[in-house]
């Protein structure tokens, strides 16, 4: 196969890859040995002909690959920085959607949708990336992005600041506020899109996603579980004045967000945390008694649980006297389990009954 695509004078690197992976990836380890040895001699002849223009096709080839020669994949990637560079200067708004979903698992070592541990190449290659990107454009390109960019922007600001939290910095610091918040206007009551924007400038510097917030304090309708962690102070002023505050959100923030919005409330004022937990009492106990496994994946629902029972027992004797602990307690099975996940929930399954035990 790789003599055939070779023989190709502009091969469609993309459609290759995908052949490669569709051939290959049901393979039983013990067979890759003998492909993997005439694919790394096939990519070693490719990459002289990598170049800004090609090299978007060629990092999804890669990701395609990459069940096969892993390290050889890494290796490849840290040659072409220099290519990487003049791509992502060339076109930064567009360059930012290499970072799909196969190129951060892959070549990152980052799974958007949970749990997964790097290896020591991809943590290399991750934080050279990062290294490379440049601050001026991605600072523009957001001052100008749009909503729909937003969440693909956010994706990048986690990569930047799990390896470089100074550049994230930089990057959220040099964002125009003004034109980021003309975008906003007619989108605080789309939380969807605001959540990304919010938690990218947040990831940056907290004072930027604060004075964001406030620019925009006309436009906000509800005051949403990531806007209370970012602007605490601000959240409890507008509960003051009437203002709806949502603790936990049917709009599918995960637990981590909502406890962390309570601790930040506490944090800044005991009792008036109090009293917006007691406003969101039915939601809160609604939302608990619709929990699934999914929400136990990590350990935000039973944070924000021990918050409420740490700091005010006798709203937290209110909640366990509602909830349906049969129904929850179930939410920490499901089938077909692997072992070592069925452990990690028999002790979050402990801890919860711990919880339940401090109402009495």
């Amino acid at each position: 196969m790789t003599q055939c695509m070779l023989q190709e004078t502009q091969p469609d690197l993309y459609a290759w890859g995908k052949l490669w992976n569709r051939t290959t990836f049901s393979l039983p380890k013990r067979k890759y040995e003998p492909i993997a040895e005439n694919l790394q001699k096939g990519i070693e002849k490719i990459v002289p002909t990598i170049t800004s223009s090609n090299i978007l096709d060629f990092s999804e080839f890669l990701c395609s690959v990459a069940h096969l020669v892993p390290q050889f994949v890494q290796k490849t990637v840290r040659v072409l920085l220099p290519i990487y560079q003049e791509y992502f200067k060339k076109d930064t708004s567009q360059a930012l959607y290499l970072f799909d979903f196969d190129f951060f698992l892959r070549i990152c070592g980052i799974n958007l949708l949970g749990e997964y541990k790097p290896s020591k190449e991809q943590r290399k290659t991750a934080a050279e990336l990062v290294a490379i990107l440049p601050t001026t454009e991605i600072a523009s390109t957001i001052s100008n992005s749009l909503p729909r960019d937003w969440q693909q922007f956010h994706e990048v600001m986690t990569l930047i600041g799990q390896y470089d939290l100074v550049k994230a910095k930089e990057i959220v610091t040099s964002i125009d506020l003004t034109k980021l918040a003309d975008v906003a206007r007619d989108y605080w009551n789309r939380p969807e899109e605001l959540y990304h924007i919010c938690r990218l400038l947040q990831i940056g510097d907290d004072k930027t996603a604060y004075r964001f917030i406030e620019i925009n304090q006309n436009s906000i309708q509800v005051m949403y579980p990531f806007l209370v962690m970012s602007a605490p102070q601000f959240a409890i002023k507008k509960f003051n004045e009437g203002f709806p505050i949502e603790l936990v959100s049917e709009h599918g923030y995960n637990w981590e967000i909502n406890s962390y919005a309570l601790y930040k409330l506490i944090e800044t004022d005991k009792i008036a945390a109090g009293k917006i937990v007691s406003s969101n009492l039915p939601s809160v106990i609604d939302r608990l008694n619709s929990v699934s496994y999914i929400d136990f994946c990590n350990d935000g629902c039973l944070d924000f649980l021990q918050l409420i029972a740490e700091y005010y027992i006798d709203i937290y004797q209110t909640i366990i006297s509602e909830l349906n602990l049969e129904k929850i307690l179930c939410s920490f099975e499901k089938p077909d389990m692997p072992l070592r996940q069925k452990k990690q929930m028999d002790i979050k399954r402990h801890r919860f009954l711990e919880l339940i035990a401090q109402s009495d």
